[in-house]
Parts: C-alpha cells; structure tokens; sequence
C-alpha cells in the first residue's frame, strides 16, 4: 500500500468517526460536508443561536433531515498569548430551523480578479427575533454554484 493511500484511509476513518459523534449530537444522520466561513452580525448570530463574537470558521453538514453549521471548539490567536482568552466553544446551529430561509449567490463586484472570494460566497437571509430581517454569508472552500442547490434543496425539504 503507497503512502497516499494510507493517508486517504486515515481520512475516510477519520470522517467516518466524525460522521458518528456528529449524529450522536444532532440524532441526524450526516450525508456530506463543505467547508465554510460563517459571518454575520451580533444580531444575526443571536437569532441563529450562535454564541460569541466574529466570523465562524467550521462545516457545513447536510444530513438526511436537515442542514446544519457546525464549529468545533477552538482557541482563537489571542489564546497564544493569554491563557484561557478567546476560547472558542463547540456551536451547532440547524440551518433548516431558520425561519423563511433563502440562499443566493453574492452579488458579483468588478473587477472580480481583485474580488476573488466572491465566487465562492453565498448570502443567507431568514426572519430573526421580531420578525426583522437577518442576514449572513458563508464563505466556501469551492465555488459557491456547486453548494448552493444542495443548501437551497435540503433546506426546502426540512
């Protein structure tokens, strides 16, 4: 067996255990996942039900049932320099249980080669507290065309 063989065993057993824990967690299946920035505003993440402050980095998941962000527990840059600053805790947020939820592609801005994340940007926008209108944007590892029909599909059958 070659050695990059052996690596892509290591990460299929590695998913595969993340698959496990993740479904103990959410008792929902996981399908697949996509990397993702997360950024929205104070009053956005309060709706969402994330806690603390700034953009997430973490996953998208789709599951059988639903869409999920998770973000696993993590030590921001200041923790290097003050113990115990900027920890992070684990953040699990069902995508599907936001109200009237509805994802586009980020508008395009010129010139695009001084824009290049802008393909890989989708904006969500959902009802928050109140009723008033909340948005954030996820920022993928890919190209944004390739993600966004299986959020807007997976979150219209949750």
């Amino acid at each position: 067996m070659g050695f990059f063989s052996e690596d892509a065993d290591k990460v299929r057993q590695q998913q595969e255990a993340f698959f496990r824990e993740f479904e103990e967690k959410a008792h929902d299946k996981p399908c697949s996942l996509e990397l993702a920035e997360c950024r929205a505003d104070e009053t956005a993440r309060a709706d969402m039900g994330f806690s603390g402050g700034g953009a997430l980095w973490g996953l998208i998941v789709f599951c059988e049932r639903d869409v999920y962000f998770y973000s696993a527990a993590q030590d921001s840059y200041m923790s290097f320099f003050a113990q115990g600053a900027g920890r992070q805790e684990e953040q699990l947020v069902r995508l599907g249980a936001l109200k009237q939820l509805q994802f586009c592609r980020a508008k395009k801005r010129r010139p695009a080669f001084l824009f290049p994340e802008n393909e890989r940007t989708i904006e969500a926008r959902f009802t928050g507290s109140g009723g008033l209108p909340r948005s954030f944007t996820l920022v993928l590892g890919r190209r944004a065309d390739e993600v966004l029909d299986k959020l807007r599909k997976s979150c219209a059958s949750s």
